[in-house]
């Protein structure tokens, strides 16, 4: 009897242990992110804005011609009203 009730103790103690995190971590989470489902689910579609602002994008480059074309297109292809964005150029050369 002394063996199974130290086992039990021990097996206890490593059962909350474990027990601990699911409760107060795992299980709240789970929740939220099913409320959160619910909530998205739900929501009314934005409709556009009859006039954009304009936005500016200042993009500073130095040495990297590697990354800047994925730039100038990710820029390209972002869901911002087209008419609102204007690209321009300055290239300044130090010799």
């Amino acid at each position: 009897m002394y063996w199974i009730n130290l086992a039990l103790t021990k097996m206890g103690f490593w059962i909350t242990w474990a027990l601990v995190p699911i409760v107060v971590e795992i299980i709240p989470a789970i929740m939220s992110t099913i409320k959160l489902m619910r909530l998205h689910r739900h929501m009314p579609r934005l409709k556009a804005p009859a006039k954009w602002p304009w936005v500016t994008i200042i993009v500073p480059v130095y040495n990297s011609e590697d990354t800047l074309f994925d730039c100038i297109r990710s820029i390209d292809h972002q869901t911002y009203d087209k008419k609102a964005c204007k690209l321009f150029w300055r290239i300044k050369v130090n010799p």
